[in-house]
């Protein structure tokens, strides 16, 4: 989302500087292809570094901007002392993540989040959230309740859209049939991800449906991941399923689908389901962040955690004949047109900023 706002933000009205706490990676190199200065401060999350934060500091103060956006939790308690403490006003934090239970997100994240609760009332004036769940949530966290704004991820339809070329193609380049009925599952390997259950899920469609093809892609989403693997072939699922690791080529990924899942406990608002939408696949996922906003009636909604539940709505999805499907996939699209387009959330964005400058 970062990268697709500054993509289309007014760069009439507004100068784009990014800094990287960490390092530089591909959106990185995407920001700067569009002529956006990245700067990389080299931190670690694990160890603080006072003079890598004298530095942002220094860096924010020759920047001199009027607004810092700050995105995701270190970002938020780091980027938004360090603004201010450069002499930044108008600092304005980013939260997108919908689980904070201590078995799911890390001791050093919850003591993050905590530190920022204590400093909601006095360092950003806005928080900005792409889900009302998250929202929720992180006040009753201790956020500052009245500085927080819902902002949904937004979805360019004309770049997200049905395409039989996209279909064909990634189907022969894994070998599967043009007839065969492809389920995919766009994650990182992460607890709150759900893997294991994914996996049950398949096993029990796979007794009903013993064609149907999965395709797993993200991050250590591959071979090399011996847990996953592991979990595979106990359910007897290794024929079925297509370890894709990490790809740049969502778009024509999401194309050659039927349907998408999401297995997830723990979302705000999961940008695989709009992008899967926006393609025309039908979404069955559970019921955690704004998942079922999201889907509304466009697709199966299920408890998280939930094996039994998410294989019946799979099983239910992938018994409706190919018309049945498509019809779904297109009341999925126009649902993604009507209420979450990506023109609407940049303008939203730039209203907010303004307003910000004021």
């Amino acid at each position: 989302m970062l990268l697709k706002i500054s993509s289309r933000i007014d760069r009439d009205k507004f100068d784009l500087s990014v800094i990287s706490l960490t390092g530089k990676g591909e959106i990185s190199r995407s920001l700067e292809c569009l002529g956006i200065p990245v700067y990389s401060m080299g931190m670690s999350f694990t160890r603080f570094n006072l003079l890598l934060f004298f530095r942002l500091i220094q860096l924010i103060a020759r920047i001199k901007p009027d607004v810092v956006q700050t995105w995701l939790y270190h970002g938020d308690l780091i980027g938004g002392l360090a603004s201010r403490l450069a002499g930044v006003t108008n600092v304005c934090w980013n939260i997108r993540n919908c689980n904070l239970d201590k078995d799911k997100t890390k001791w050093s994240t919850r003591l993050v989040v905590k530190a920022s609760a204590l400093l909601s009332k006095i360092v950003p004036k806005y928080i900005v959230c792409n889900s009302n769940v998250a929202a929720k949530i992180h006040q009753d966290f201790g956020y500052s309740k009245s500085s927080f704004k819902i902002i949904p991820n937004g979805f360019d339809a004309s770049e997200l859209q049905p395409s039989t070329e996209f279909f064909e193609q990634i189907r022969n380049e894994l070998g599967i049939s043009r007839s065969a009925l492809v389920v995919g599952h766009v994650a990182r390997f992460d607890p709150h991800k759900n893997h294991l259950g994914l996996i049950q899920a398949i096993s029990r469609v796979n007794d009903v449906y013993p064609n149907v093809q999965y395709l797993l892609c993200g991050t250590n989403v591959d071979a090399s991941n011996i847990i996953l693997n592991d979990w595979i072939r106990e359910s007897k699922v290794e024929n079925n399923v297509h370890l894709l690791g990490p790809r740049n080529d969502v778009p024509q990924i999401m194309a050659s689908l039927d349907l998408l899942v999401s297995s997830s406990v723990g979302e705000s608002f999961p940008n695989v389901l709009g992008e899967a939408m926006a393609c025309g696949v039908p979404c069955v996922t559970t019921d955690v962040g704004d998942s079922a906003y999201v889907v509304g009636e466009t697709g199966g909604i299920v408890m998280p955690n939930d094996v039994e539940h998410l294989a019946s709505s799979l099983i239910k999805v992938l018994n409706l004949s190919h018309i049945e499907r498509k019809k779904m996939g297109f009341s999925a699209r126009k649902r993604i047109i009507d209420y979450f387009s990506l023109e609407s959330v940049v303008h939203t964005y730039e209203e907010l900023y303004l307003k910000m400058k004021i």
